[in-house]
């Protein structure tokens, strides 16, 4: 998912992750051949309900 909540002069995304048990969400940018984290965080209640919503639990 695109991250257009501000124009910081370069495109941003953002994907939820698992690390190990528990799911995080990851903002980014790509930069040609590298990705730069921007953030990288638990999920949080919001967030993890629409994971699983999106999984169609």
């Amino acid at each position: 998912m695109v991250d257009d909540c501000q124009d910081y002069g370069e495109t941003s995304k953002v994907d939820l992750w698992f690390i190990g048990h528990r799911l995080h969400s990851l903002v980014y940018a790509e930069r040609g051949d590298a990705l730069r984290v921007i953030s990288l965080r638990k999920a949080n209640k919001r967030e993890v309900k629409a994971y699983a919503e999106s999984l169609g639990a």
